[in-house]
């Protein structure tokens, strides 16, 4: 019983701080939200196509929405963590300063994804209008073959962003594309 009432006012300065942390971090949200309204980001994001590139990760919010949720998500971590450390809850302390310390890593490979995903709709639009304008038959699916190759090799990027090593699958998709194109030079080679 001493053991619990001794720990009780440091659960409550935590709890305390927490309370105050989640406060701040939802007054800097909106903040952040209000600011990057007025800015104009959610309208230069639409004239690009992002939008329809968080939609396909099916992320439904706005950028400066999901930019604001991020903020309010790592300021609240970062209360939560000493807010547990005040409870002398050193081990959920541990890993939730382990998790912040990933999410950095996270953000990134969701930012290298995104614009890859812009990049290779952009090219197999590029590709596709080429294409035809060459006057090929099958200008969209070459345009399609492109954008999902572009695609995968962004994933992989993405991956490595994240830390997970990806040098096998890199050989392998390697491989793989030689493979395509050593199919595509004896199918051709032989059909003339």
């Amino acid at each position: 019983f001493s053991d619990i009432v001794s720990a009780l006012p440091d659960v409550t300065n935590g709890l305390i701080v927490l309370l105050v942390g989640y406060l701040i971090a939802r007054i800097v949200a909106w903040l952040v939200r209000l600011v990057l309204t007025r800015a104009g980001l959610d309208d230069l994001a639409e004239r690009h196509g992002i939008p329809g590139g968080l939609r396909g990760l099916g992320i439904g919010l706005a950028p400066s929405r999901l930019i604001a949720q991020t903020v309010f998500g790592l300021l609240f971590l970062s209360f939560a963590i000493t807010a547990v450390r005040l409870m002398r809850f050193e081990t959920v302390a541990a890993l939730l300063e382990r998790l912040l310390d990933f999410l950095p890593n996270v953000i990134a490979a969701l930012m290298v994804f995104l614009l890859g995903s812009l990049v290779a709709r952009l090219a197999g639009n590029w590709v596709s209008l080429m294409a035809a304008a060459g006057g090929l038959g099958y200008a969209r699916q070459l345009g399609s073959l492109v954008q999902y190759v572009v695609a995968l090799f962004v994933i992989v990027l993405a991956l490595g962003v994240l830390g997970i090593q990806v040098g096998l699958l890199v050989t392998a998709i390697t491989i793989m594309i030689g493979a395509f194109g050593l199919a595509i030079g004896l199918a051709l080679g032989l059909g003339s």
